[in-house]
């Protein structure tokens, strides 16, 4: 797998490399994104100033058109009783003005609220025609950015997708099963030109190996959002899917929450503690049980037409990348299984705990002496402390050293 994933990233980097002189960075930047509907909705401007704006505009012409015709109207009138006819006085066109409904500058106050009326009776209509009258102001303009067209990160080539997944293996070598599953998925979505859609993959092994990191690595190499659910927690099924407005904390779930605030169709969801996922009941006897809340969302034919319980809207969900984590299979509920990829996931050796520690310290910007020391104290933990060591340990002491080499020097 090292160096299957090795070979096929320096090639998409040579390859690039050809192309325009240096090979594409890292970290998603040059991914391209198609837009795909996510809420099948009417269409309508329901914003009542513009509206109001065009409406006064057209009746102030059809005003003035009348203004003309009484004016012509009167001139006849005046050629036909009097030969020369006299001119008019101002207090003509002031009673001509009167008559067509209009004041110097503009619309006579009746014709302004005559606009503003229709205006408000227009966008009530519209409103109750697009579906989403039910919610109020602020929940019509959250939900805005999912209307319409909505951007959905695609891969711009298979190359661009060797290199993610060869970026992937060098930072986490031992994550090998689950990036090959992520490299197959990336390549696909280039082939096809579809969404990327990562999953549903279960990854199982030891806690304290890096499954959470590795899945929020892949999210920021493919440039989406990524957000968090822990299903051990009473509220996961809250989380998961938003709650209705019956609750105390009413919301929308998290996944829906992060395709709104970033306006994008494929975040990728990473539940923790799938072997621990619980279910909640209310006061009153209602349930929010987890896990049938996760099964929609999991069959791409439910989670195409979600229902959220938070906007009471149909929202297409089919196009979210899943990485479930757990620490044992014993536990996780067989409904998951059967419709996941299944990746077990190995310890991390000393070595690997190690070649992470400076692959991370490099990309932190830590002087190569403070790695080299970070590298020696892992080796030397190994050794020392009664458990073992795991990629927090590893964390903790970069982030320590990150903030000694950033203390100034004294002198």
């Amino acid at each position: 797998m090292r160096t299957l994933l090795s070979r096929s990233g320096e090639r998409a980097g040579a390859d690039s490399g050809s192309r325009s002189g240096s090979p594409i960075p890292s970290g998603g930047q040059d991914h391209g994104h198609h837009t795909v509907r996510l809420i099948d909705l009417p269409q309508y401007d329901t914003d009542a100033a513009p509206i109001e704006k065009r409406l006064t505009a057209f009746l102030l012409g059809r005003r003035k058109q009348r203004l003309l015709r009484t004016y012509f109207r009167d001139l006849r009138e005046r050629e036909q009783e009097f030969a020369p006819a006299p001119p008019f006085e101002w207090e003509d066109f002031r009673d001509m003005r009167e008559e067509a409904g209009l004041r110097r500058y503009g619309l006579a106050p009746d014709g302004l609220a005559r606009a503003k009326q229709r205006a408000l009776a227009l966008v009530e209509r519209r409103r109750k025609a697009n579906g989403l009258d039910h919610l109020r102001q602020e929940e019509r303009d959250r939900l805005k950015g999912l209307l319409g067209e909505v951007p959905a990160a695609v891969m711009p080539s298979e190359h661009r997708a060797d290199e993610i997944a060869a970026s992937l293996h060098e930072e986490m070598p031992w994550m090998a099963p689950a990036t090959e599953a992520a490299w197959h998925a990336l390549r696909r979505s280039a082939r096809l030109s579809e969404p990327v859609r990562v999953g549903p993959l279960v990854l199982t092994g030891p806690p304290g190996v890096g499954k959470t990191a590795w899945a929020r690595r892949l999210a920021g190499q493919l440039a989406v959002a990524s957000t968090v659910i822990d299903a051990s927690q009473g509220l996961a099924s809250f989380s998961l899917t938003g709650s209705e407005r019956g609750w105390a904390s009413a919301q929308p779930g998290r996944p829906l929450g992060a395709m709104i605030d970033n306006r994008i169709a494929n975040p990728v969801v990473i539940v923790d503690e799938i072997c621990k996922a619980s279910g909640l009941v209310s006061s009153s006897g209602a349930s929010a049980a987890f896990l049938p809340a996760l099964l929609g969302l999991l069959e791409p034919e439910s989670a195409q037409d979600w229902h959220c319980p938070y906007f009471k809207v149909k929202v297409d969900m089919r196009h979210l990348s899943w990485v479930m984590l757990a620490n044992t299979l014993r536990t996780v509920p067989e409904p998951v299984l059967s419709r996941a990829r299944v990746l077990p996931i190995p310890d991390v050796t000393l070595e690997q705990l190690q070649g992470f520690a400076r692959v991370r310290g490099k990309a932190m910007a830590l002087p190569a002496p403070a790695v080299d020391a970070i590298v020696e104290a892992v080796g030397q933990a190994a050794d020392r402390l009664p458990r073992r060591l795991s990629l927090r340990d590893i964390n903790r002491m970069l982030e320590r050293g990150q903030e000694l080499a950033a203390l100034p020097i004294l002198h």
